[in-house]
């Protein structure tokens, strides 16, 4: 099967997740001069320095060379050892590997489309608390994307992801409040998640929270 090339979007975000690890001796140290390289742009540098503690079996390092891999950053772009790096990582408990994976399958990259196999990993990443992946997972399952539609389900992750400062989480929560779309309309609810994305610095979310007020004044008490 020929290797589909990576869509930039993709590289954008599974370049985000070359996240920091904790300071300390061994592999963390390391890691860690291997994240100041790909910060300062030095990609083939971040590279050599996670290569060997991948191979040894750390999991940021093999989460963070998936993303290398992926976007072609200091290495050559290979979909393949993306994925094969994102599930070493994933099956260890990272859960940003676990999401990367996930992307992978959703969009068949470096191996065959399957939704099914793309959620499973979706709901690992989420279910151990990681506040992006709650979001994707809802909206899979408020748009029905491989999976019938269920609004219990959507209503459920968006709020855990909202509760763990997700922004955008917080936003369609917010207007699934103010329009009663799954959950019983609450314009104090979706005023307080509103606000909750405003205070982050969402400017969308601060719009639509003054909009908001200004149709119903009488929540601005």
């Amino acid at each position: 099967m020929p290797v589909r090339r990576v869509p930039s979007r993709l590289v954008l975000a599974l370049a985000l997740l070359l996240a920091a690890a904790p300071a300390g001796a061994g592999p963390a140290e390391s890691f860690r001069q291997g994240e100041q390289a790909a910060a300062s742009g030095n990609y083939a540098k971040a590279a050599r320095l996670w290569k060997p503690l991948a191979e040894q079996g750390y999991a940021p390092a093999q989460r963070a060379l998936a993303g290398m891999y992926a976007g072609g950053l200091g290495v050559d772009a290979d979909a393949r050892k993306a994925l094969t790096l994102f599930r070493k990582a994933a099956r260890q408990g990272d859960a940003e590997a676990a999401m990367g994976l996930a992307a992978m399958y959703e969009r068949g990259i470096g191996v065959e489309r399957d939704r099914a196999r793309a959620r499973q990993w979706y709901r690992k990443a989420a279910e151990s608390g990681f506040a992006r992946a709650q979001a994707v997972l809802a909206a899979i399952y408020r748009q029905g994307r491989g999976t019938p539609a269920d609004p219990e389900k959507a209503v459920r992750w968006y709020t855990r992801a909202a509760e763990n400062g997700h922004t955008r989480a917080q936003l369609q929560l917010a207007r699934m409040y103010r329009d009663g779309e799954h959950v019983a309309r609450n314009l104090d609810r979706a005023l307080h998640w509103f606000s909750a994305a405003a205070e982050q610095g969402y400017a969308l979310a601060r719009k639509e929270r003054q909009k908001l007020l200004e149709a119903h004044p009488e929540l601005a008490r």
